[in-house]
């Protein structure tokens, strides 16, 4: 429903700021502006090359659905946290419609796919935790997979990451 309500108000456009330069950055799997953003370069390749739409909204479609998966991530996590249905969709909710992340949901720009890997990250410590409880094996390899791919993404992670 969120990638839906995405998807219906999305930039069909380039925004200002950086979003032309890493929009042609994944279209040529170029090198954008320090720290380059490789992972979103690479993913962003994928998508600059669909079919249909400008390259602005193909990869305005990337921040959607990057932005889509950090709600679906965060309501996981909310939900295997506190077991209730309705604060766990609110939470969640008010995250997905907040105008900051809605804003970078619908444009061509690198803060959806920092958020989708910090929802991951949030996702794997709730679990991980779980499993410690339970004194089961936690997932560690996912977590150093989460943390590298974030810190490939934007270095700010680093502090998530901590």
């Amino acid at each position: 429903m969120v990638f839906v309500a995405y998807l219906a108000t999305l930039r069909h456009s380039l925004a200002g700021g950086d979003a032309g330069e890493l929009s042609v950055a994944a279209a040529t799997f170029g090198v954008a502006h320090p720290p380059g953003f490789p992972l979103y370069v690479a993913i962003g390749w994928t998508f600059a090359h669909l079919p249909g739409g400008t390259l602005a909204e193909r990869m305005a479609l990337l921040s959607a659905a990057c932005a889509a998966g950090a709600v679906g991530l965060l309501f996981a996590a909310l939900h295997r946290l506190i077991r209730r249905l309705g604060p766990s969709l609110l939470g969640a909710g008010v995250f997905a419609f907040g105008p900051t992340v809605w804003t970078y949901a619908t444009q061509a720009e690198v803060f959806s796919l920092h958020l989708l890997l910090v929802a991951a990250s949030i996702a794997w410590s709730v679990a991980f935790a779980e499993r410690l409880r339970l004194a089961a094996a936690p997932p560690i390899g996912r977590g150093g997979l989460i943390c590298g791919l974030g810190l490939t993404h934007h270095p700010t992670f680093a502090f998530f990451a901590l």
